[in-house]
Formats: C-alpha cells, sequence, structure tokens
C-alpha cells in the first residue's frame, strides 16, 4: 500500500489561541508542550451566553452573547501530545493534570511523568503506598531545607493520590473552623490562624497558658506502635518485627479531616490519629476524655458487628480514607468512618438514630456504652471504637469509596468494586436516593440504591450539601456528562421542572436534572444550605455556569446586575442558569457552607463561592468583606461612581459588594495560583487562603483580632483590625 504524504504533513500555528478553529494535522504550542490536531474542530460551533436577571432598582440587564466554542489541545478527541516537554519545574499541584514529559518537585525530590495522569490529585505515589505508574523519582536534593512548609493540599479533602470521585472530596471544600491545616510534601502538617480551646489541632492549645496564637505549628506524633508494634504483619510481609512503612521512614500525613472541636489524621502506613473533644466517643480510643494532642484511634476486635470472624482486626487493617459527618460544619456531632485497603468500612462514634449503619435499633437498643459486637450488640447508643459492619450487608462485595454528610443526622454514600451505589443514615428529604423519603426518617442498614449508573457510564463525582438542620441533597455527574439529583430544593433552587418553579420538593430517587447543558457537564460544585447554589463547567466550552434559584443577594451569583432584596421574586427567573463572565476553564469552586443565621436579622447566608481557573487566576465577588479584592467591610473605599442602590451605579459594581466576579490581586513577577480553600465561617468572617506554583501560603480575610496570624504588622495593607484586603505571603518559607 502507497503511502500518502499528505498524513505526514503538518502546519506549524504557533500557540494556541482561544475560540480558533484547527485543521487536521495543524501543530500548536501549549503550555510548554506540541500537539498536534487529529480532526478538524468545528467551525460554527457556538454556545449563548446568557443572564436571567434583571435589575429591581433599574430594571436593565445585559443581553444575551454568541460565544464559540474552544478545543483545547487537552482534549484528546481533537488532538494528541506530539512533543513532550517542561517548561519550569513546579511544586506539584493538586488540580492539575499532568502530560508525559513535565516534572514537578515534592520535597526534596523531583518526579518525570510518564503517561497522562488521572484529571486531578494524581500524587507521586498511589493512596494505597503502592509504587505510581504516572511518576518516576528522578533526583533527590540534598539540600533538605528546600522540603520546610511547602503545601500541596488542605484539610478536608480526599487522600493524596486518590483514584476515585475524580479524586476530590464530596462536600464543600472549606473547613468551619479559624484554625486551619495544610498538608505539606514531605508529609507533615502546618496550622495556622486562631488558637482554640478544644484543641483540636493536637498542638495543646487546651492547655492553660499554651494557646499559640500567630505561630505556624505543626502536630507531633509519637509513633509509638510504629516503632514497636507488629499489628499489621498480615497486610506488610515485609515487615520485620516493626509496622514498617513501604517507604521504610516514619509514616507520613496522607489526609487530615475536621471540625472546630476535633481532627483526625491518616497515615500512609494506615494508621488513623485524633485529637480534640471525645463526646460521644468521637476519637476512638473507648473513653471519653478529650485529648490535646494526639493519641491513636484503636481497636482489637476480631469480630464484626455481627460476630462473624474477620481476617483482621481494625490495628491490622491498612486504612486508605476516613471521614466525618461533620467535616464541613460547626455542629460538633459527628460519627465517624474508615475505609480499609480491603473493601471493609469501620464505624465508630454518634450513633443516636443508627446512622452508623449497624442494623436496625429495635432489635437491641441497649443502652451499655462499653461497646463490643459480641457481648452488646446495641444498635442506636454511640459507639467506643471502630467496629466493622458486615460484609454480607454490601452483597459480600469489597467498597472502593465512601461519602459521608449530614453533621449530627448523619447519611453515607458507598460505591462497591463493582460501581453499584449503597446508602444509609438520615433520609428525611430522600437524600439517600433509595425510592422514598420522609415517611423513612432513618436508614440503619445499607440498602443498595435501584438505579445502576453503569449503564450510563459509572459514577464520575458525586458530592453532598446540607445544613445542620438537614435540607440535605445529593448530587451525582455519570459518565456521560449527566447531572443527577435526589433530596431536598426550594425556591427553584436546583433545576428541576419548567423555570419559574418556586415550590418546595422532596426528591426520593435519583433523578436527572432538567436544563439545556444536561449532557454536557464536565464538572461541578454545590454548596448552601437550604437555599443551595450549583455551578458547573461546560465540556465543550470551559464555561462556568450557575444555578441558585435567584438567591443572588449582593451579587453573589456573579451576573452583571444586583438587587438588594433576598428572595426569588426580587427580579429575573427562578429556575435558569446563567454564564459568570471571566473566569473560564474553572478547576475549583469554594464557598463557607455555615447556616443561615437564625433568630436575628437578616435570615440569610451570604453566598460568596470563589473561583480559580486553570490559568492560575483567582475569582472573587459578592460579599466582599473577605475576597482579597481591596477595601474593607466598612465600604469606605468605592471602587466605582454610585453605591449599590443608586440608579447611577445600577450596572456597576461597588467596593464591598461586587455584582461580577473580578480578578483577586496578584503578586508580581510570574506568580500564579495554583490551588484555593476556604476557612472561617460564612458572611463576613471567612478565611481564603490560596498557593502558588512554588507551594507557598497566601491568606486573606478575617482574622479574629486577638487571633492574629500574621508574621509582621499588617494594618499597612489597608485593612481594618481584623482583615486583610489582599493575599499575601504568609511564611514561614521563602
Amino acid at each position: 500500500m502507497a503511502l500518502d504524504i499528505k498524513n505526514f504533513k503538518v502546519t506549524w500555528r504557533g500557540t494556541w489561541k482561544d475560540k480558533t478553529s484547527y485543521k487536521r494535522n495543524d501543530v500548536v504550542y501549549w503550555r510548554g508542550k506540541s500537539y498536534r490536531c487529529i480532526e478538524d474542530t468545528p467551525e460554527n460551533s457556538f454556545t449563548i451566553s446568557s443572564e436571567s436577571m434583571t435589575n429591581t432598582n433599574s430594571y436593565t440587564h445585559y443581553a444575551p452573547t454568541i460565544v464559540k466554542r474552544s478545543y483545547r489541545p487537552d482534549n484528546q478527541r481533537y488532538w494528541t501530545l506530539l512533543l513532550a516537554g517542561n517548561d519550569n519545574i513546579e511544586t506539584w499541584q493538586y488540580w492539575r493534570q499532568y502530560e508525559r514529559g513535565e516534572m514537578v518537585k515534592v520535597a526534596d525530590k523531583i518526579y518525570l511523568c510518564l503517561k497522562r495522569t488521572r484529571y486531578q490529585n494524581t500524587w507521586v505515589e498511589e493512596h494505597d503506598g503502592s509504587p505510581s505508574k504516572y511518576w518516576e523519582l528522578i533526583y533527590i536534593n540534598e539540600n533538605k531545607w528546600c522540603t520546610r512548609n511547602e503545601v500541596v493540599s488542605f484539610v478536608n479533602r480526599a487522600p493524596l493520590g486518590w483514584r476515585y470521585n475524580l479524586g476530590s472530596n464530596h462536600g464543600d471544600d472549606a473547613s468551619m473552623n479559624y484554625r486551619t491545616c495544610v498538608l505539606c510534601s514531605d508529609g507533615s502538617d502546618m496550622w495556622y490562624g486562631a488558637g482554640e480551646s478544644t484543641s483540636c489541632s493536637g498542638l495543646g492549645d487546651g492547655v492553660a497558658g499554651n494557646v499559640e496564637t500567630a505561630k505556624f505549628m505543626s502536630t507531633g506524633f509519637t509513633f509509638t506502635n510504629w516503632m514497636q508494634s507488629t499489628d499489621n504483619r498480615t497486610w506488610n510481609l515485609s515487615g520485620t518485627g516493626r509496622m514498617t512503612t513501604h517507604h521504610g521512614r516514619a509514616p507520613r500525613i496522607i489526609q487530615v479531616v475536621g471540625t472546630y472541636n476535633r481532627t483526625y489524621w491518616l497515615m500512609d502506613n494506615g494508621e488513623v490519629y485524633a485529637a480534640g473533644e471525645n463526646g460521644n466517643y468521637g476519637l476512638g480510643n473507648s473513653e471519653t476524655t478529650d485529648r490535646q494532642y494526639t493519641v491513636r484511634v484503636t481497636a482489637n476486635d476480631t469480630t464484626d458487628w455481627q460476630g462473624n470472624n474477620i481476617t483482621k482486626t481494625f490495628n491490622q487493617t491498612k486504612i486508605v480514607k476516613i471521614g466525618m459527618s461533620d467535616m464541613h460544619k460547626n455542629n460538633g456531632t459527628s460519627s465517624m468512618w474508615a475505609l480499609g485497603d480491603d473493601g471493609s468500612i469501620w464505624v465508630w462514634g454518634y450513633n443516636n438514630n443508627g446512622q452508623l449503619g449497624l442494623g436496625n435499633p429495635s432489635i437491641n437498643n441497649s443502652t451499655d456504652t462499653s461497646g463490643g459486637p459480641t457481648s452488646t450488640a446495641f444498635y442506636s447508643g454511640n459507639v467506643t471504637r471502630p467496629v466493622r459492619l458486615p460484609q454480607s450487608y454490601f452483597d459480600g462485595r469489597m467498597i472502593v469509596d465512601v461519602y459521608w454528610s449530614g453533621s449530627e443526622e448523619a447519611w453515607t454514600h458507598a460505591l462497591d468494586e463493582a460501581g453499584h451505589l449503597w446508602a444509609w443514615g438520615q433520609n428525611q428529604h430522600g437524600e439517600l436516593g433509595v425510592g422514598n423519603y420522609n415517611g423513612t426518617y432513618h436508614y440503619t442498614k445499607p440498602t443498595r440504591v435501584g438505579i445502576d449508573f453503569n449503564r450510563y457510564g459509572g459514577i464520575k463525582l458525586l458530592k453532598h450539601t446540607w445544613s445542620n438542620g438537614g435540607h440535605h441533597a445529593s448530587f451525582i455527574l455519570d459518565g456521560e456528562g449527566y447531572m443527577w439529583f435526589t433530596g431536598y430544593t426550594t425556591s427553584g433552587s436546583v433545576p428541576f421542572g419548567s423555570p419559574g418553579y418556586t415550590g418546595t420538593q422532596y426528591l426520593g430517587s435519583w433523578r436527572r436534572m432538567s436544563f439545556a447543558h444536561n449532557g454536557d457537564v464536565d464538572y461541578f460544585w454545590c454548596g448552601g444550605d437550604e437555599m443551595k447554589w450549583f455551578m458547573f463547567r461546560q465540556k465543550s466550552t470551559g464555561m462556568l455556569w450557575n444555578h441558585d434559584g435567584n438567591r443572588h443577594t449582593y451579587g453573589n451569583r456573579g451576573q452583571s446586575v444586583e438587587s438588594n432584596a433576598y428572595d426569588y421574586h426580587s427580579g429575573g427567573m427562578p429556575g435558569t442558569f446563567i454564564h459568570i463572565k471571566g473566569p473560564k476553564w474553572p478547576v475549583n469552586v469554594c464557598d463557607v457552607g455555615q447556616d443561615r443565621m437564625q433568630g436575628s436579622s437578616p435570615y440569610y447566608q451570604y453566598h460568596s463561592p470563589m473561583i480559580l481557573d486553570d490559568n492560575g487566576k483567582i475569582w472573587g465577588g459578592g460579599n466582599n468583606n473577605d475576597q482579597g479584592l481591596g477595601g474593607t467591610s466598612q465600604n469606605d473605599d468605592q471602587w466605582t461612581n454610585g453605591g449599590r442602590n443608586s440608579f447611577q451605579g445600577a450596572m456597576e459594581d461597588n467596593e464591598n459588594f461586587r455584582t461580577r466576579k473580578r480578578i483577586v490581586f496578584q503578586p508580581a513577577g510570574g506568580h500564579r495560583w495554583t490551588d484555593l480553600f476556604i476557612g472561617g465561617q460564612s458572611g463576613s468572617s471567612s478565611m481564603p487562603a490560596a498557593l502558588n506554583q512554588r507551594g507557598q501560603l497566601y491568606w486573606t480575610g478575617y482574622d479574629g483580632g486577638s487571633s492574629a496570624t500574621y508574621q509582621h504588622d499588617f494594618y499597612g495593607e489597608g485593612a481594618n483590625s481584623n482583615q486583610a484586603s489582599y493575599f499575601f505571603h504568609l511564611g514561614p518559607r521563602d
């Protein structure tokens, strides 16, 4: 067969450009690499950028516009990597998908990417400690100073290297605390923010005279068990008398979860540690004494909850993921779980309604709190230490991922090895998606969800949103790009039914959402309490769309107009999406998911999500007390003429309430944001944090006055007594 020379002819088109059509065999430069077009990109492919809002002060709005679709070189349908390259070696980044030939820095090591990584959170080791098929170690730096406080992730996320659920968490990317924890590349943690009386950080802050504010500190671990124990011989066959790690050194932290009163740490050898408040046996050490320093979560039972013999105790099981029902709220009453590498689920802590999934409370409602699966098989009492759910609850299948939420009214979803979804716990509003709601408030034993998502490409991403008082809801993105929903919705906050519908619905079964772009969803974010917000990234365009039932007080939705009224009748039409202009190809959207204020005015929450795009920019807007856009909460530094309620300013922003999303202050010198996280609480007291490409930590927003974090004088930045107007480097690494 003769060769067609046209198949080998390529055309150099220079740097890839947005909104540009390309032909087969065009070659472009993009982010340090060359890509070849393998299929003509569509020439006449457009979408509409629309806004459904009308300003209730001037009754004006922007007309819809037509936007040409873009097909980036990371779209594998149209492009293939032609020439690998690496224009800069940066600290490993949580939200980035790497290509073959790129290199990253992790502590004192440099790794080379061997193949295109998973979408995000492709750590240099797999979450279970096995060697990565994506990375190869190529260099070790003898100067260990370069490892100091290099940040790679934040609290309340999936473990480093987690391969399920797109490597991400199942709730708000937030921490309900004025002290926040970050994970460093050398396997340590670092705390910044206010001191706290419950010692949840394990730093001894609850001990009188030992509250260390304005300092960065790392949690200490004695690792007594690691040095002396042989517990894990059954899974670590190379053990030589001590509980060794796969790298032969002391265990490293791969996940931290917590709320304002307790914290848990997961090590890469499978051990779990805890500190803080210990009511309801939350620390899992068979006692209720609060702990100012870390203790190991421990249990040596040789049977599961129903008395069946098991091959490994909790202490012998390599735990690969942990979670708590209160990890994104501040209720303080939590149910806890841990997932083993053998597919086992272990539970402990608060269990007043059987939410741990141990079975029917009516079988044995013992008040004996001594624990133990054989001696006192109580089902609705608090559980003192980790106990294993019988594998028969899941038809004998291994569980590969777990999603637990709901604060004291916990509910759970678990994914088994066959791709089937299981659910148990609170179901007042149908959040489990098992077919009913309200009449059956709690499922005390795992129940398989009726719909088989394998028919729709599997479950790509699952997330929860809730308030401390209920209003639970669950979202799923399937492998075909469609969004599904079950649970509570009101005032048009979730797209169901016809536009304009504002009633309250309890959906007891999973249903596909009804909106025009469903099927073209690449990723999504959700938050809020009763008044939920939902954003998604459109796969074909990278555009960010928002839906929240018109709960748009102070311009938090990011539209061009802003109504000062609160409810859905304030303007525009509920049940419709708007395009958030500005950010494109977002990689993270986060907000503090605190509940609405109750008992005092105003009776609502400031929903002001911040956005990180993959060009390294952070976008803020809405209630601008703490989003790094400059100015103060006193509204004394107007950026435009006219205030929020003036007719002349109706189409503009003012300093304190920004209707459009605006780029957050970005330091000079090639600085680029690579991660975004929210701490603190909602309204005017949140604490956004960000990382740059060197793993350096920045911070803005609420500082709590006497709970100062700053290492230097911040009053010159133009902030008030307890707020910063801009992101700036916190240290301690320069």
